[in-house]
């Protein structure tokens, strides 16, 4: 950020994401820019966010001049587009909890990149959450994909994790992990809305279409 500045730079947008607000069964919906962020350092994606998020801050009461963006986003999915929360969807591991039926949100690739062309014609400066208009539930994820998401309860699910991960099974699936696919994190866009003016194109059900689609089918 400091070379950017040196060498001119006016305008920085930083693509974050809506891991930084942590998943917790207490969370707030939706969640708007002022929600603490409560991401553990146990899961590291998150909380690298959440150490950038800090610098950005920094950098903008050290910089006024410069305009910083910082866009704390939900899973980005398209044909080309692949999201991590989503793999999880796909993991041969049983990620799949009993008695849970979150929501979540999903943002087009297509929309994304008119929502960044906004941004930067624009120069808007601030934090923001971003994400697709509505939601889809579990439930209708596992009517997808139903084969990839095995249905056990939590009580069974966190010792196979634990043991998964002391016996060298698998190693990138953590508790926080479980928790993101079992507590909803909404975002509320309405800061977003008001001052983009910008509306996605996509539904989630019709943006998660389309990325099952090309690498299902």
């Amino acid at each position: 950020m400091e070379s950017s500045y040196l060498s001119g730079v006016r305008q920085i947008v930083y693509i974050s994401s809506h891991t930084v607000y942590g998943a917790r069964s207490d969370n707030p919906v939706p969640l708007t820019e002022k929600a603490p962020l409560l991401i553990s350092e146990e899961f590291p994606y998150g909380y690298e966010q959440f150490l950038a998020d800090q610098a950005l801050d920094t950098f903008a009461e050290d910089h006024p001049e410069t305009k910083i963006a910082l866009l704390r986003c939900c899973p980005v999915l398209g044909p080309a587009a692949a999201s991590r929360i989503f793999t999880l969807f796909m993991q041969p591991h049983p990620v799949g909890t009993i008695g849970f039926d979150p929501s979540f949100q999903f943002l087009h690739e297509d929309d994304f990149a008119k929502l960044l062309t906004i941004f930067i014609n624009k120069e808007l400066a601030g934090v923001f959450n971003v994400a697709g208009n509505g939601v889809i539930f579990l439930s209708e994820i596992r009517e997808m994909i139903s084969h990839k998401i095995p249905k056990l309860p939590s009580y069974v699910v966190n010792p196979l994790l634990v043991f998964s991960r002391l016996l060298g099974i698998q190693k990138t699936q953590t508790q926080m992990d479980l928790d993101f696919l079992r507590y909803s994190t909404i975002l509320s866009t309405g800061k977003l809305e008001y001052a983009s003016g910008f509306r996605p194109t996509y539904s989630p059900l019709e943006t998660l279409r389309s990325y099952a689609n090309s690498v299902l089918y």
